[in-house]
This record gives C-alpha cells, structure tokens and sequence, in this order.
C-alpha cells in the first residue's frame, strides 16, 4: 500500500483508501506521511462525520491557505500540502439522495479551487495551488454510505484488506516472545503462552463466523483492534508478582476475552 501510495503521490495523483474496520487504512496512510519531508510537503488531516456540513469542509482547507497574489492561494511558506480525508464517506446524505459535503469536497479536488464567501468577493473563485489529495473511507454497504460517482472518478481507489492468519499469527506470536522471554516464567505457564496467540485467534473467527451483524446488533463487528485489545491487556500484567501460575495467566486471558468479546 505504501508502495503504491508513494507512486500515486509521486505523480501528483489523488488516491483513496477502501477497507473494512480494522484494516489500518488511516495507520497507512499516517506512515506513509511521516517519510514526507514537512519541509517540501504539509499534511492536513481532515475527519469527516455525519455532522461535517460543505462549509465545514471548505474551511478546513481554507484556513491552511495564504495568498499568493490574485486570487491564487497556497500553503504557507511556498510548499505544497496534502489533504488527508479520513472517513469520507461519512457526511449524511439527504431526503432527495444528495451529499451536498461530498460535492463540495468534489469542486476543491476536480477544479482546484471554491468560491469566496466573503459578501464583496461572494462568486469569485479562489484558486488553490500546489495540494494533493487523499482519503480513506470504509467499503460501502451493511449501514454504510457510498461516495458519488463524479467524486469516485477523481481518485485512484485500492482495497485494503486484513493480513492473513498467519501473519495475524506471527505478530501477536513475536509480541508475546518479546514481554514473556524465555527464563522468566515457569515451563508450565510458558507452554500456555505459546498457545494463546492460537486460542485467541480460534475464538475470534468463530466469534466472526457465529455472531454475524443484524440491524438490531450492528456493533458485531470483530476486526484486529479487538484482537489487539485482548493483547493489550495480558501485556499490562506485572509478571513478578502476577503471574506466579500458569491459572493466573489463564484466568487473565479469560477476562481479555469476556471484556472484549462479551455482550
């Protein structure tokens, strides 16, 4: 993904990220601006949500912008800027099947640039130089919103989707080796990690495959960040004074699990 984001961007082209829950489209996003050099290129993170209204859009790009003489605007300093859309997909849609936000997010990326709304200058159009856009937004359907089409065709749109198994398997798998090194727990309690990376893998696919979503249940959705939470917890434990058994461990485990995955 990096990879391809680093091409797109290259050739000043306009990507989107499309993925379910889970799948790190903003995490990839934010490292592949991190090897942005801030001294060449800004970046402004701009979260939609049902609530974002086209004013609200506009603004938050316009207050980024400087004059450059005319009515040419540009990011401070003479650098360019790239603005990072997350959740686009999100502004509500209206009773006549509009999303006035995304039509307006539409205008700035296909014709660089939107009307003043000063009273003097009210129909002007203000040109915006030197920004790139991204964006990232979950896959339509299930309760979720598309995108229009006219917006669609000004993105180059790739799908992110979950590691597979054994990836999952080894990332968890190396976490573990690495809080619970070899020497610092008993035989017993340490044949108990070596299988909790599988165990919990186990219980969240069948969790996935049985607790399926339903309009009245619309929150069973398991993806890797409630994978990560049970992790999260079993790190936090002080394994000097805690764990002194291997029942303890398992007694852990078991709450992660009821915390995260219980109703």
């Amino acid at each position: 993904a990096n990879y391809n984001m680093f091409h797109m961007h290259k050739q000043k082209k306009s990507v989107c990220l499309v993925g379910g829950e889970g799948t790190a489209k903003t995490s990839t996003a934010l490292m592949f601006f991190s090897t942005l050099d801030p001294a060449e290129m800004l970046v402004k993170r701009v979260n939609f949500s049902s609530a974002t209204t086209p004013f609200m859009a506009q603004q938050s790009v316009e207050v980024e912008l400087e004059k450059r003489g005319g009515k040419d605007f540009g990011p401070p300093g003479g650098r360019a800027m790239t603005i990072f859309m997350d959740d686009v997909s999100m502004p509500e849609i209206n009773k006549w099947g509009d999303q006035p936000t995304l039509e307006m997010v539409r205008l700035f990326v296909e014709w660089s640039g939107f009307y003043f709304l000063d009273k003097d200058k009210r129909g002007d159009f203000k040109t915006c130089k030197d920004l790139q856009y991204m964006a990232a937004m979950q896959c339509p359907g299930g309760g979720k919103n598309d995108v229009p089409n006219r917006l669609k065709r000004n993105f180059y749109i790739f799908n992110m989707v979950l590691p597979p198994i054994l990836s999952i398997n080894d990332m968890y798998g190396q976490m573990l080796d690495g809080r619970f090194p070899k020497g610092s727990v008993d035989d017993e309690t340490m044949n108990v990690i070596n299988k909790l990376t599988e165990g919990t893998i186990a219980l969240w696919r069948t969790m996935q495959k049985k607790m399926l979503p339903t309009p009245a249940k619309f929150h069973y959705i398991f993806n890797l960040r409630d994978l990560s939470r049970v992790f999260q917890g079993i790190f936090a434990i002080d394994v000097k004074t805690t764990l002194d058994s291997q029942y303890n461990l398992l007694a852990l485990w078991k709450h992660e699990c009821m915390r995260v995955f219980s109703d």
